[in-house]
Protein backbone atom coordinates (compact mmCIF):
# COMPACT_ATOMS: atom_id res chain seq x y z
CA UNK A 1 0.00 0.00 0.00
CA UNK A 2 1.36 2.91 -1.01
CA UNK A 3 1.64 6.14 2.24
CA UNK A 4 1.08 9.87 1.70
CA UNK A 5 4.08 11.73 2.37
CA UNK A 6 3.24 14.66 4.87
CA UNK A 7 4.93 17.25 6.40
CA UNK A 8 5.13 15.80 9.59
CA UNK A 9 6.19 12.63 8.11
CA UNK A 10 9.20 14.71 6.72
CA UNK A 11 9.91 16.42 9.97
CA UNK A 12 9.66 13.23 11.82
CA UNK A 13 11.92 11.19 10.18
CA UNK A 14 14.56 14.60 9.49
CA UNK A 15 14.83 14.67 13.21
CA UNK A 16 15.93 10.79 13.32
CA UNK A 17 18.53 11.63 10.71
CA UNK A 18 19.69 13.92 13.40
CA UNK A 19 19.35 12.14 16.52
CA UNK A 20 20.42 8.60 17.52
CA UNK A 21 17.76 6.95 19.87
CA UNK A 22 14.41 9.24 20.52
CA UNK A 23 11.28 8.08 22.84
CA UNK A 24 7.86 9.53 21.74
CA UNK A 25 8.15 11.94 24.67
CA UNK A 26 11.61 13.27 23.35
CA UNK A 27 10.71 13.58 19.92
CA UNK A 28 7.32 15.57 21.22
CA UNK A 29 9.70 17.88 22.41
CA UNK A 30 11.46 18.77 19.64
CA UNK A 31 8.24 18.81 17.46
CA UNK A 32 5.96 20.90 20.07
CA UNK A 33 3.41 21.90 17.22
CA UNK A 34 2.58 18.18 16.16
CA UNK A 35 -0.21 16.56 18.13
CA UNK A 36 0.94 13.56 20.36
CA UNK A 37 -1.36 11.27 18.74
CA UNK A 38 0.30 12.43 15.21
CA UNK A 39 3.30 11.59 16.50
CA UNK A 40 2.35 8.04 17.98
CA UNK A 41 0.95 7.23 14.84
CA UNK A 42 3.17 8.05 12.16
CA UNK A 43 6.29 6.88 14.37
CA UNK A 44 4.04 3.09 14.92
CA UNK A 45 3.71 3.31 11.16
CA UNK A 46 7.26 4.25 10.40
CA UNK A 47 8.37 0.70 12.62
CA UNK A 48 5.62 -1.14 10.39
CA UNK A 49 7.54 0.42 7.27
CA UNK A 50 10.81 -0.92 8.39
CA UNK A 51 11.70 2.46 8.57
CA UNK A 52 12.31 2.86 12.54
CA UNK A 53 12.89 -0.09 14.95
CA UNK A 54 12.67 0.02 18.81
CA UNK A 55 14.87 0.25 21.35
CA UNK A 56 14.05 -0.70 24.74
CA UNK A 57 15.69 0.91 27.40
CA UNK A 58 14.25 -0.37 30.10
CA UNK A 59 11.04 -2.46 30.43
CA UNK A 60 8.69 1.02 30.79
CA UNK A 61 10.45 3.31 28.43
CA UNK A 62 11.17 2.51 24.12
CA UNK A 63 13.27 5.09 21.91
CA UNK A 64 13.07 4.70 18.22
CA UNK A 65 15.98 5.55 15.91
CA UNK A 66 16.62 4.97 12.02
CA UNK A 67 17.21 1.76 10.62
CA UNK A 68 20.30 3.08 8.96
CA UNK A 69 22.89 0.28 9.37
CA UNK A 70 23.02 -2.84 12.40
CA UNK A 71 24.28 -1.74 15.54
CA UNK A 72 23.86 -2.49 19.04
CA UNK A 73 23.15 -0.05 22.57
CA UNK A 74 24.53 0.72 26.18
CA UNK A 75 22.01 2.40 28.17
CA UNK A 76 22.78 4.33 31.40
CA UNK A 77 20.72 3.11 33.54
CA UNK A 78 21.01 6.57 35.59
CA UNK A 79 20.16 8.93 32.88
CA UNK A 80 18.75 6.67 29.82
CA UNK A 81 21.00 8.10 27.11
CA UNK A 82 21.68 5.51 24.76
CA UNK A 83 25.16 5.15 22.89
CA UNK A 84 25.44 2.92 19.78
CA UNK A 85 28.13 0.50 19.94
CA UNK A 86 29.45 -1.68 16.81
CA UNK A 87 30.96 -5.26 16.46
CA UNK A 88 28.57 -6.55 18.97
CA UNK A 89 27.55 -9.21 16.37
CA UNK A 90 30.95 -10.73 15.88
CA UNK A 91 31.14 -11.82 19.32
CA UNK A 92 28.15 -13.35 19.68
CA UNK A 93 28.13 -15.15 16.61
CA UNK A 94 31.68 -16.91 18.49
CA UNK A 95 28.92 -17.62 21.51
CA UNK A 96 26.46 -19.15 19.82
CA UNK A 97 25.62 -23.05 19.24
CA UNK A 98 27.01 -24.48 16.34
CA UNK A 99 24.15 -24.51 13.72
CA UNK A 100 21.80 -22.24 14.53
CA UNK A 101 20.77 -19.01 12.31
CA UNK A 102 20.09 -15.97 13.62
CA UNK A 103 17.43 -13.68 11.71
CA UNK A 104 17.48 -10.88 13.47
CA UNK A 105 18.59 -9.33 17.19
CA UNK A 106 19.58 -6.73 18.94
CA UNK A 107 21.73 -6.55 22.03
CA UNK A 108 21.08 -3.59 24.51
CA UNK A 109 23.60 -3.59 27.35
CA UNK A 110 23.32 -1.52 30.79
CA UNK A 111 25.42 0.46 32.97
CA UNK A 112 26.93 3.41 33.94
CA UNK A 113 27.75 6.00 31.55
CA UNK A 114 30.60 7.89 32.26
CA UNK A 115 28.67 11.24 32.83
CA UNK A 116 27.55 9.57 35.48
CA UNK A 117 30.24 8.09 36.43
CA UNK A 118 31.97 11.23 37.29
CA UNK A 119 28.87 12.75 38.91
CA UNK A 120 28.56 9.73 41.98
Amino acid sequence: MKRRNTINKKRILDIFEKKHALTVRELGKLLPDIDKSVLYRNVERFVKDNVLRQVYINPKIIAFERINEEHDHFVCDNCYNVQGINNVNSIIEDILPKGVSVSRGGVVIHGTCKKCSIVN
